[in-house]
């Protein structure tokens, strides 16, 4: 702007003596004196709603009312706004006036939308009030991704939206895809609620709390149509390239063929089961029979000693052992006779199950025997059905009584059924 310089001193004119020539106040001095007011106020604003043109030079500007702007505005120090928010962001308003308020706030570090307030170690952060999706990142194509990168990245991993799903990518590369199928791992196209394409390994325990209606609960199949099927609808464990459409047992499959099965009625192997190869491989029965009437089922299996006993004397010595094997019995004896004159009849006591009530099942037969009547093995014994008791028969079919036993020994197995 022009400043206003006099360029005559009328004042001087008032001290010059009369009919001096330049007393007089000349119409171009006059002239020359507009001119120069025009000049100025020309190039000066008004002080309301002034207009600039060209590169306008403010040192210090305070506007309490509207300013327009028709071109460009060199600042060379930082505008300061009357009010707004502390740190906002600022923005043109619904008047298209300078503002800032709490939605958008920078402080220097950190950036935060939503809250006026700065998120330590964040440098952006987003806060909805009562919103449930307050950030959309959208592009115009199929694929919207944020990338990630750190110091020690060599390859951006990246996740968000391919198509309807939610894709994540690590090292840069697809490896798992949440669609609403389920999840994908190792594969784009989930067809369950977990898809794993390739290995899988578990360092814990997987449990899976299922309705007992609820169908497969696990099933794996390999290229060659293999499967290994865990079911739910009433349970069932399949193996092999079948599985059968009812799931009420625990079925082991090999090369097609069911090997074994578990169900309510208990545990069915078809063909030879070999535990040789154990290390310490056994099979336990119940103590107590639960006896079948199968005739091609083993029920139960017991082993161990019983202690001879003759009724009508003490026995020196007596020792035994005995072996059962479903309902048969082969138990094994050592007896010494003191020297006696017992005329008793011999009625050898204690043995370890009771002799099945039929005649055809009292046979036993002597090992050994060093009494005079018993030599060569021609004599017999004979047991008593329905009870633990044998008796002792000479070579003349005869009973032996304890006096034809006297300081005798006697080896003999019983074979019997219960």
């Amino acid at each position: 702007m022009t400043a206003y310089t006099k360029s005559t001193n009328f004042a001087t004119k008032d001290t010059l003596t009369s009919g001096d020539p330049l007393k007089i106040v000349k119409g171009t001095e006059i002239n020359t004196e507009f001119d120069n007011i025009a000049t100025a106020v020309n190039s000066k604003s008004d002080t309301a709603s002034p207009t600039f043109t060209g590169t306008v030079t403010i040192p210090t500007l305070s506007v309490s009312s509207t300013s327009t702007l028709t071109g460009v505005a060199t600042l060379t120090a930082n505008p300061v706004l009357s009010a707004g928010t502390a740190n906002g962001v600022t923005y043109l308003n619904g008047s298209k006036s300078l503002t800032s308020g709490t939605g958008l706030v920078f402080d220097g570090t950190n950036l935060n939308i939503g809250t006026a307030t700065s998120a330590t170690n964040r440098f952006l952060n987003v806060q909805g009030s009562a919103v449930a999706k307050p950030v959309l990142v959208q592009t115009t194509t199929t694929t919207s991704l944020i990338e990630f990168n750190d110091s020690g990245t060599a390859t951006k991993p990246a996740m968000g939206s391919v198509g309807d799903a939610l894709a994540f990518l690590p090292a840069g590369t697809e490896g798992m895809r949440l669609t609403s199928t389920g999840l994908g791992i190792g594969t784009s196209s989930p067809a369950a609620k977990l898809d794993v394409s390739g290995a899988m390994n578990t360092a814990g325990l997987i449990t899976n709390n299922f309705p007992s209606s609820s169908g497969n609960i696990v099933a794996l199949n390999n290229t060659a149509g293999e499967k290994f099927v865990v079911a739910g609808d009433g349970g069932g464990v399949f193996f092999g390239t079948t599985a059968a459409s009812t799931h009420t047992s625990l079925r082991v499959i090999a090369a097609d063929s069911v090997v074994s099965t578990f169900s309510t009625t208990g545990l069915a192997i078809t063909g030879l089961t070999d535990i040789s190869a154990a290390t310490s491989g056994q099979i336990k029965f119940p103590a107590t029979q639960n006896a079948s009437a199968n005739a091609n089922t083993l029920d139960d299996y017991e082993e161990g000693t019983w202690t001879p006993a003759e009724a009508n004397v003490t026995l020196s010595t007596a020792v035994g052992h005995y072996q059962k094997i479903g309902n048969k019995v082969t138990a094994w004896g050592y007896l010494v006779w003191p020297a006696t004159a017992d005329a008793n009849n011999v009625v050898i006591n204690g043995l370890p199950f009771t002799i099945a009530n039929t005649e055809d099942n009292r046979s036993c037969f002597i090992t050994q025997c060093n009494a005079a009547l018993l030599l060569s093995g021609t004599g017999s014994i004979m047991g008593i059905p329905n009870s633990t008791q044998s008796q002792l028969f000479k070579a003349d079919n005869n009973r032996a009584t304890n006096a034809n036993m006297t300081a005798a020994t006697l080896r003999a197995t019983w074979v019997y059924y219960v």
